[in-house]
């Protein structure tokens, strides 16, 4: 449910802070070289499916058709027309922090070293720059949330998920949308600043 209203959702605040153009909705394409790889994904297609994810099925002439450069190694593919991606999430953050200013957000640039909660409601942080009051407090801190938020007694189940992936130069490289090799379980995407390579995930503690 919050991946199929997430594009509509954030219309509105890309539009504002001007980003719209960031928004790349080719879809998803997730190829393989062979039949018994395609059909040994389609159980996971059928979730989709019956979550209300859109998911066609292509023969080689149609992927060739959405992404010519590809090899002719991959023959099958499941298309997933309703995903998109960001071109840049560095100038997707950069425009959002701006909206944030003009309509009169401050952006303090200093390392919270405690919270701690203040009366009447309230709470303190404790920064480099000094402390900060404030009535109302998010905590966008990824992994490292959890002891932010442990600071008021709650428990938040949040453990580190590290992602990696390596960009390299799109010169030559014609991709329209994001690509996922769906036997080895990568995915290229076509960036402002290259062709992203990502798949490697870990677990792990923050330390």
């Amino acid at each position: 449910p919050l991946s199929l209203a997430a594009r509509d959702a954030y219309a509105p605040l890309l539009a504002e802070a001007g980003a719209t153009g960031l928004l790349r909705a080719r879809g998803e394409l997730y190829v393989y070289r062979t039949k018994a790889a395609f059909d040994a994904e389609a159980w996971a297609m059928q979730v989709r499916r019956g979550f209300g994810v859109p998911v066609e099925d292509l023969d080689a002439n149609a992927i060739r058709d959405m992404e010519p450069a590809l090899s002719h190694e991959y023959r099958y593919a499941h298309y997933q027309p309703a995903s998109a991606f960001m071109a840049s999430p560095l100038r997707l953050v950069q425009s959002l922090a701006a909206l944030f200013v003009n309509k009169g957000g401050a952006i303090q640039r200093a390392d919270v070293r405690n919270l701690r909660p203040s009366d009447p409601g309230a709470v303190v942080l404790e920064t480099s720059a000094g402390e900060v009051r404030a009535d109302h407090l998010v905590i966008c801190a990824g992994a490292f949330s959890k002891p932010f938020a442990a600071r008021f007694g709650v428990d938040v189940p949040l453990e580190s998920w590290r992602g990696y992936h390596v960009m390299v130069p799109s010169t030559g490289i014609g991709l329209n949308g994001v690509v996922a090799d769906g036997e080895m379980h990568f995915a290229v995407t076509p960036m402002d600043e290259g062709i992203r390579v990502a798949g490697l995930i870990e677990l792990a503690s923050v330390d």
